[in-house]
């Protein structure tokens, strides 16, 4: 299985600008038995992805609730405590189940195809491929917001983030 991300940016016309723009965008790439489970040709929000993934680690994902594993957008609104995030979309992405049975995750398409990948092998890639992201915001200059509201959204985002990643790496 590989899991990873290529051309990672930031989006505005200019340096000044991108600081404004709290995710990371970028293509995905998601393999599986050698099959393409992304369209790596496309932008698609790759922190919005990686909190996906990290979410998958520890509980089931269904595809159909427009809360795409690979979504084209996301927008960050924290919980009351700042320590969660609800991220928003829009109807445009790409989804597939991730389903734990014993130490396997089970991956089906919406075309109904299923791969089983074990779950350290699933872990491994997660892991890595937030690292990924995780590295690209800190070799960038610290975010910039025009106002609190998205200011406390993204302060939680990185709250529950590196939450998921400490409880990922204990398991």
């Amino acid at each position: 299985m590989e899991l990873y991300a290529t051309d990672l940016h930031f989006l505005g016309d200019t340096p000044k600008m991108q600081v404004y723009d709290d995710c990371v965008h970028g293509k995905v790439i998601f393999k599986v038995d050698g099959c393409n489970l992304s369209n790596d040709d496309s932008d698609w929000c790759l922190s919005a992805s990686a909190y996906r993934f990290l979410h998958s680690l520890f509980e089931n994902h269904f595809s159909g609730a427009e809360e795409h594993m690979i979504p084209c957008c996301g927008v960050f609104y924290a919980s009351q405590d700042k320590t969660s995030v609800t991220v928003v979309g829009c109807s445009n992405g790409i989804d597939f189940d991730i389903v734990h049975e014993n130490d396997n995750i089970i991956i089906r398409t919406q075309e109904g195809i299923t791969y089983t990948v074990p779950f350290e092998g699933y872990k491994a890639a997660v892991l890595s491929y937030t690292k990924q992201i995780e590295d690209f915001y800190h070799q960038n200059p610290p975010r910039q917001f025009e106002n609190q509201v998205d200011r406390d959204g993204f302060e939680a985002f990185c709250n529950e983030w590196k939450s998921l990643t400490d409880r990922a790496s204990k398991i």
